[in-house]
């Protein structure tokens, strides 16, 4: 984020302190006729505004923070379907106490994460963050629900896991947190951000508390196994973002050197959960797995040996050239379920659905077939393949992900949250 050195803005604030001296005098050369001599005043910069602006030039918050615009403002709502209340944020003051256990939590994040920024990472507005987060598990506001866990300390005994509670307060704080940090790992690894927001709608809502009967906990709902993993390639990542100058890297740099790979992997453990509800920790493991979900997946299709896993091959044999499709796309479809049954299931079923297209079609394969809502023939898509034969994860994770995806597009135009023409070709 652009600052202005220190020098610069005491030289402007010295300039500033005598074009007002010279006013001063003129007026006051003017005006003595009129003026009695007691009337006359002088007019000094408060010391307080001095001191304010030093700390602004050490500060690594914008100089010009974003201003608290209403939502209705926003140019990404549908027009005359929108529900301006579920992208509101909610006042700490009109939450419950049981619901602000992620405060403490929050207030020690540094400012430039939970202040609204005037120029940000984000290539969505902040509304789809709101709204996810309001919207997912709704009744969990005024009911506990063995969806959210935290740990909580009764006087002077150690932490004691709690796993039924409440949503958490959907504050200012808690969206500024997670779209910002969301944000600057996103663009500082170079993810696609909209293709990842129906899936983790549908995956936590974006709240850190969530957590699945599987142990899997946090916005990026990480279990045991992908954590091992990301451990496995924790430096490299490390240092991937301390030693890159983008912008969103820089803000990220320091907190990220400091950071330990996570090593406490026990469910219903208060130090794992702890660990795991800091946004800038889950996230950066959310990233990581993403990333190696994605090179499994380019490793698999491009770099074996022979034609098993040669998805692109087989494409073009059945009618689809390298060149009449985006290959991203073809990525970001087989990603989605990666995060669910893993890149080699995704590339195991994607390669099979192949093999049994060119047994049983009588024509040509089509971008339709790898549409989720494609043209319907007696011929099978690959979603309807998936939905028949996935045999790892959750069978129909594709359509409860895309039914995230259509939520948004209703409330929102489409592409603002969700992609155009998601899980399609």
């Amino acid at each position: 984020m652009f600052q202005l050195p220190k020098y610069f803005i005491l030289a402007f604030v010295g300039l500033a302190i005598l074009a007002g001296f010279v006013v001063h005098k003129i007026q006051g050369r003017l005006t003595d006729s009129t003026r009695s001599p007691s009337s006359q005043t002088q007019t000094f910069l408060p010391f307080n505004t001095m001191r304010e602006i030093l700390e602004m030039a050490n500060s690594p918050v914008a100089m010009n923070p974003a201003p608290k615009e209403s939502p209705a403002a926003c140019k990404c709502l549908q027009v005359g379907t929108s529900n301006i209340d579920a992208v509101v944020m909610e006042e700490e003051a009109t939450c419950s106490k049981d619901r602000m256990y992620l405060k403490d939590m929050l207030s020690t994040l540094p400012r430039i994460y939970r202040e609204d920024r005037a120029r940000g990472s984000s290539e969505f507005p902040k509304e789809c963050v709101t709204y996810i987060m309001k919207s997912w598990q709704a009744d969990a506001d005024k009911r506990a629900s063995e969806t959210f866990a935290r740990c909580s300390r009764r006087g002077n005994e150690a932490l004691v896991f709690d796993g039924s509670n409440t949503k958490p307060c959907v504050s200012r704080n808690y969206v500024n947190a997670v779209y910002n940090y969301f944000g600057d790992v996103t663009d500082c690894f170079d993810i696609p951000q909209r293709s990842l927001i129906p899936k983790f709608y549908r995956e936590s809502g974006f709240h850190l508390s969530a957590q699945s009967q599987t142990g899997a906990v946090g916005f990026g709902q990480l279990t045991s196994i992908a954590i091992k993993h990301a451990n496995s390639e924790f430096e490299n990542f490390q240092t991937q973002v301390t030693n890159t100058s983008k912008p969103s890297c820089e803000r990220l740099k320091n907190s990220v050197a400091q950071m330990k790979p996570v090593t406490t992997l026990t469910r219903n453990n208060c130090s794992r959960l702890t660990e795991l509800q800091n946004p800038l920790i889950n996230l950066f493991y959310t990233g990581v797995v993403e990333l190696q979900n994605r090179e499994m997946i380019r490793v698999m299709t491009t770099k074996i040996k022979g034609k098993r896993f040669d998805i692109f091959g087989k494409m073009a044999k059945l009618g689809l050239a390298k060149g009449s499709y985006d290959q991203e796309r073809l990525e970001d479809i087989l990603s989605v379920l990666a995060y669910n049954a893993g890149a080699g299931s995704a590339v195991i079923l994607a390669s099979n659905y192949l093999d049994h297209f060119a047994k049983v079609s009588p024509r040509r394969l089509r971008l339709s077939d790898f549409s989720i809502e494609g043209s319907r023939d007696k011929v099978p898509s690959f979603f309807d393949y998936a939905r028949q034969f996935q045999s790892s994860g959750n069978r129909g994770y594709y359509d409860d992900v895309f039914a995230k995806a259509k939520d948004l597009n209703r409330q929102f135009k489409e592409g603002a949250c969700a992609p155009e023409s998601f899980l399609s070709l």
